[in-house]
């Protein structure tokens, strides 16, 4: 990663700063209250039947948002699959869960 990153950096406050920057995402979603077991059950109250996809899901999510991915791109999904198995579901659900956290 580049020296910009180590700049500014002397506490944990700094580091959210700092990943906020360069994510573009509020610093507020950047902390250690995000968790996996509540991003599962918020996701598996709003669609059913897709615990599968919630899993692989809450996962990518988790490590997206945590910054443990890399940020070259937006975070994107494609959801593929017959009518009527909650694709569009999943979606907003998705964009609650992160609106929620900014």
């Amino acid at each position: 990663m580049s020296d910009k990153i180590l700049r500014n950096v002397s506490n944990e406050e700094d580091i959210r700063k700092e990943m906020s920057i360069l994510s573009s995402l509020n610093s507020k979603i950047i902390d250690g209250n995000i968790n996996l077991s509540i991003l599962r059950n918020f996701l598996s109250k709003r669609v059913l039947y897709q615990q599968k996809a919630i899993e692989k899901i809450s996962l990518y999510l988790i490590t997206y948002l945590k910054g443990l991915r890399l940020r070259e791109s937006p975070l994107t999904f494609l959801f593929a699959g017959p009518t009527a198995v909650g694709k569009t579901s999943l979606a907003f659900a998705i964009a609650d869960y992160v609106k929620k956290r900014t």
